[in-house]
């Protein structure tokens, strides 16, 4: 398979490239506007190197992975698309619901795919985790509890910026609402939520409190932060009427029971983007939409837009869809 890189030279770029060399596919060109650091990138992994994305067309590759800017997305999409390109993206694929519509207009006229990059589905510990609670090993779903704050240099570039796609939000706080929406399986009906720029004082939050009532009773609390300190914590826990089981700092997994001590699960170690990546050329080669595709972003980028909406009028939003 022959793969088109877009943003080659982009903070997230290396774990595309990455999986789809463990993935065996062949990546013919890297595309960036910076062709210092785009050609260096082509020079290392053996590839071509083009500075705009629309110099490819039908037939040069079968599929391009993208990682840019959120602002950028839904344009680069569309031209792929049309010329019946697969396309990997980077979540969210669009900024909001108008512009996924219109997407969706032309992914439904393609002869291609549309993968949207929510690669913690593909990280074994949520694999097992899903499978756990699938399987009632903790009961009834009684809240999720997710936290990440780490050191970003949010004060500059399009992470600054509402209008490009900046914020925790949006940048990060969408997997853990896709992650609800997956793990759980139950509709969102209500999001209030909090946020402020605390840390670097700009334009976009970067810190932020999401609480979001699903349609069964179970609570999520989604929080983060972009703070000063440098280092990152993240952990994950789902806790049940009979027990809890909890991702810690993305590298362990524990179960407790009622009645019984806490376990350490034996989970494999998995490169979750290869994993991704691999799911994405089975898809493709068994002619089987992805996983997740655009209406999986499009609806957790409805949760966002009511997140941001709830932090603006100080307000609780009930989630119609």
């Amino acid at each position: 398979m022959r793969i088109g890189i877009v943003g080659a030279a982009g903070a997230n770029a290396k774990n595309h490239i990455s999986a789809w060399q463990k993935a065996g596919a062949f990546i013919k060109v890297v595309i960036d506007l910076d062709e210092t650091k785009g050609k260096e990138v082509a020079r290392n992994i053996g590839a071509s190197y083009l500075s705009d994305y629309k110099a490819l067309d039908s037939g040069d590759v079968d599929a391009a992975s993208i990682s840019l800017p959120p602002y950028l997305h839904s344009d680069v999409c569309k031209y792929f698309l049309e010329k019946n390109i697969h396309v990997l993206c980077e979540k969210p694929v669009t900024l909001n619901r108008s512009e996924g519509n219109a997407l969706m207009g032309t992914l439904r006229a393609s002869k291609a795919f549309l993968m949207a990059g929510f690669c913690l589905r593909f990280n074994s510990l949520y694999v097992k985790m899903r499978e756990l609670i699938q399987n009632g090993e903790i009961g009834e779903i009684v809240m999720l509890n997710s936290r990440f704050s780490t050191f970003n240099a949010a004060a500059s570039g399009w992470r600054s910026d509402p209008a490009k796609g900046g914020g925790i939000c949006l940048v990060n706080r969408i997997h853990a609402i896709d992650l609800a929406y997956w793990l759980l399986g139950q509709r969102i009906i209500s999001v209030d939520a909090y946020g402020n720029s605390m840390f670097f004082k700009g334009k976009a939050e970067d810190n932020c409190l999401l609480v979001l009532e699903h349609e069964k009773g179970c609570i999520s609390k989604i929080y983060g932060h972009y703070w000063r300190i440098k280092k990152s914590i993240v952990d994950f826990e789902i806790i049940g009427s009979k027990g809890r089981i909890a991702v810690e700092n993305n590298n362990s997994l524990t179960l407790e029971r009622e009645n019984s001590e806490a376990i350490s699960l034996s989970v494999p170690e998995n490169n979750m983007y290869a994993a991704e990546v691999r799911h994405f050329i089975s898809s493709i080669q068994n002619n089987q939409s992805p996983a997740c595709g655009l209406e999986d972003s499009m609806r957790a980028t409805d949760i966002v837009e009511e997140a941001i909406l709830s932090i603006t009028e100080r307000r609780r939003i009930c989630h119609a869809n």
